[in-house]
């Protein structure tokens, strides 16, 4: 029981972290592309 819940516990600090990656890569693209075009 126990290893089951930290097996969930672990897969969803490792989506957060994903999920975490990708929003701040989308908003440094986005800052990027802004400071391109607004040159």
């Amino acid at each position: 029981m126990i290893k089951v819940l930290h097996l969930g516990f672990c897969t969803i600090i490792q989506v957060r972290v994903l999920l975490d990656l990708i929003s701040l890569d989308v908003t440094f693209s986005g800052v990027y592309t802004f400071i391109r075009f607004s040159q």
